[in-house]
């Protein structure tokens, strides 16, 4: 359901359409445009407060009925329903009314602020009314003022800033506020932290617009030109590693090309596009760089990283093609190819027996570490069991020792028994919903732990 200016409307997942609703009240005038507020109740009931009221709505004879409280004049503010069924009015004068899931009879609450309303919490025996710009109130069950938080208080109920944007319940007895200035954290009732950009790196904007909590008790957080963040339960964070980042945990480039990790070592190498490898010690959070030199010069450019059974470590570029450096050396050497040796090896997958090579526009060669032969793979347009492409992105190994080759137009398959033979199985291709010269490109293929 979509509620707007101009009406309200729902989406149709069968047609993949939207269905405008006209409703008129009960006097037979139109109605129900600048919605307010739009929700449904647990026993069914459509509730809608618009510009001109709030009442429930009758989707077989598309009427709004509206209902009068104590005949009072004022607008409606917005309208909430809670868990246990009761409904809840909030007037732009600030008094708020209530009624209970039994009952057809509004009763007076309690008087509120007459201040914009941005945000209303109903919890289990508190009432909290977020506004628009004078900070958040709380009320008992019972309807008197438990708590008012705003920015001219001196103790720890004093926000940042009285512009407050949306509220939740993170945990019992926790609260959790959004603000122009930032989030703050209300604990028994009291603030216990403010999180802003200033002192917590991980929130790209102090400006807060709506907080939510997922079903396993995440915390999502949409900002004002920051885009969104997320906040874990077990309270996990980012770190950023970037360029000129301080202290020892700035990586050579920001252009971050490939991984691998360093056999029985806590050691991740992170390879770049400037030719540098980072080596990152997760027990340190450090980088440590170290320039890829060949022949006496700086390579750049590095495309893929891997290593094999032996601790070779084999590296792709993309001048040089495929490079590699032995455990007990400090050199890197060239794999020498029958063929030229500048090109894109922008992809590695290592196996026991050898190296599988993507030449990205040339196709994928294979290197046999026992026999050093190489076996090259392309597309035939006359073979419809060669490479569906030459353009291969990604080569993975499975479980079963079958190789799987990613390209642009198509997945590709060799089967373990046909290993030695150029002879592809199976090729998943892009289907013919779309038009004949459009074909879909694979870019990463991953095995899970399963295989």
């Amino acid at each position: 359901w979509i509620a707007t200016e101009n009406g309200l409307c729902s989406y149709n997942i069968q047609g993949d359409n939207f269905i405008k609703y006209t409703f008129k009240d009960q006097f037979n005038y139109f109605t129900g445009n600048n919605i307010i507020s739009f929700f449904q109740t647990k026993n069914g009931t459509y509730w809608m407060a618009d510009e001109n009221g709030f009442g429930t709505i009758d989707l077989e004879t598309n009427t709004l009925n509206y209902i009068s409280v104590k005949k009072k004049s004022s607008k409606v503010e917005i309208i909430k329903h809670d868990d246990k069924g009761n409904i809840w009015v909030f007037f732009t004068d600030g008094e708020i009314y209530f009624k209970n899931e039994s009952s057809n009879v509004f009763e007076y609450f309690s008087q509120g602020l007459i201040s914009p309303i941005q945000e209303v919490l109903i919890d289990t025996d508190l009432i909290w009314v977020a506004y628009e710009s004078n900070g958040l109130l709380c009320f008992n069950s019972n309807g008197t003022e438990y708590k008012y938080f705003n920015s001219l208080n001196n103790d720890e109920t004093r926000l940042p800033c009285d512009q407050v944007r949306s509220i939740l319940k993170a945990k019992e007895n926790e609260y959790w506020v959004g603000t122009y200035s930032g989030i703050v954290i209300l604990r028994d009732m009291k603030i216990v932290t403010v999180i802003d950009e200033n002192y917590y790196s991980e929130l790209p904007n102090h400006s807060i617009w709506s907080l939510y909590k997922d079903s396993r008790e995440n915390i999502w957080i949409g900002t004002y030109q920051g885009g969104l963040c997320f906040h874990s339960r077990y309270n996990n964070s980012f770190f950023h590693f970037k360029q000129a980042s301080p202290g020892n945990n700035s990586l050579s480039y920001n252009v971050v090309s490939s991984f691998a990790k360093v056999p029985g070592e806590n050691t991740l190498i992170i390879s770049t596009e400037d030719g540098i490898l980072n080596y990152f010690n997760s027990n340190t959070n450090t980088i440590n760089t170290i320039p890829v030199l060949f022949n006496g010069q700086f390579t750049r450019n590095i495309k893929s990283l891997a290593y094999d059974h032996n601790g070779t470590l084999w590296i792709g570029t993309y001048d040089y093609g495929v490079l590699y450096k032995k455990k007990s050396s400090e050199n890197f050497e060239q794999l020498i190819t029958p063929f030229p040796s500048v090109y894109q090896a922008i992809n590695i997958a290592v196996t026991k027996k050898g190296l599988w090579v993507s030449r990205y526009s040339e196709g994928a060669y294979f290197y046999d570490f026992g026999s050093k032969t190489f076996t090259i793979y392309q597309h035939d347009p006359l073979d419809i069991y060669s490479l569906s492409s030459n353009f291969v992105r990604q080569i993975i190994e499975d479980r079963a020792g079958n190789i799987w080759i990613a390209t642009r137009n198509g997945l590709n398959l060799l089967k373990k028994a046909l290993i030695n033979s150029p002879i592809f199985l199976i090729m998943l291709v892009s289907r013919p919903v779309f038009p004949a010269t459009l074909s879909i490109p694979y870019s990463k293929i991953k095995k899970d732990t399963f295989g």
